[in-house]
């Protein structure tokens, strides 16, 4: 999102909890080099946003003590998905940077913040209608300048050295995908964690709507079921009216939910639709000593960030 450079390392900032994850080996043979996670001060980012950044770079403080030395030289950051937003614009053909530069005189048209304050990048992504050669379809995400600057300042004082930075949902959705695509349409991707879950509706490479929503799977367990349900029926609702031309066949279940078993039954018989529970470290073929644990869904799509 905010600059790249080549790294297999991911850092992913979540609801209550830090996780680093560095991957060695080809994309075909990947092996995990260092898998880290630290628990958060409940105050350090709260409903998936942050929310106390000195109790954050307590745990950023914690955390390089755990790894030492033994850490990536540069480091694809995942943020808060609350810290981020999404959008999809129409705009002209033009190149990337002339587009990004267009951009700032419609920002506030679609980002409820003003570009002085912002600090955003765009990416041209394919899309169910996209119908004329002469328009694109841009991914915008932006954050608000002084969260990113703040958040960048922790990181350097406790020692990370970041190249570069996307949403935790966006980094969530990758992780499904493996080295190539393996949906033939639409796809709806719910991951599911403590306190937020995240609603992904995804087209080839890309997440084209991102929903974060507040209630996990430490909700009570009716209410939890009950918006799960609601949730996803209200997201295949709405991409049945607005996006025609998609056509959702799958529904991904991922994140940290202990027992998917139940949830994937649930959406099963409410949706009519083949759900299917997500395997990162398989899908990515990433060799473990046998260990699959769950909820490292977007430090795997932080770590392969550069290998798609």
């Amino acid at each position: 999102m905010f600059g790249s450079k080549k790294n297999f390392a991911g850092l992913a900032i979540e609801d209550r909890v830090l996780r680093y994850l560095e991957l060695g080996g080809q994309v075909d043979n990947l092996r995990v080099q260092n898998r880290t996670e630290i628990n958060l001060p409940q105050d350090a980012v709260r409903q998936d946003a942050i929310s106390n950044i000195q109790a954050l770079e307590s745990a950023l403080a914690s955390l390089k003590g755990r790894l030492g030395a033994k850490m990536a030289g540069n480091i694809s950051l995942g943020v808060p998905s609350r810290d981020v937003f999404i959008r999809i614009v129409d705009m002209p053909r033009m190149p990337m940077e002339d587009a990004k530069n267009a951009f700032k005189w419609d920002f506030e048209k679609h980002i409820p913040f003003p570009a002085l304050d912002a600090v955003f990048d765009v990416a041209e992504v394919d899309h169910p209608q996209s119908e004329d050669p002469d328009q694109m379809k841009l991914m915008v995400a932006a954050s608000k300048t002084r969260t990113i600057e703040v958040l960048m300042e922790s990181l350097k004082r406790t020692g990370f050295n970041v190249s570069s930075i996307e949403p935790v949902n966006m980094s969530m959705y990758r992780s499904v995908l493996s080295p190539i695509s393996p949906f033939s349409s639409g796809v709806l991707g719910i991951f599911v964690g403590k306190d937020t879950t995240q609603f992904i509706v995804g087209y080839k490479d890309n997440g084209i709507i991102y929903r974060s929503i507040l209630g996990g799977y430490e909700t009570e367990v009716q209410k939890f079921k009950d918006l799960m349900v609601r949730e996803a029926s209200s997201t295949l609702s709405f991409v049945s009216s607005q996006l025609r031309a998609l056509n959702i066949e799958t529904i991904i279940l991922g994140g940290e939910l202990p027992d998917k078993d139940n949830i994937q039954s649930l959406l099963n018989a409410e949706l009519s639709l083949n759900v299917q529970i997500s395997d990162p470290w398989g899908t990515w073929g990433i060799s473990d000593s046998g260990e699959k644990p769950a909820g490292w869904d977007a430090a795997i799509g932080l770590s392969v960030r550069d290998l798609r």
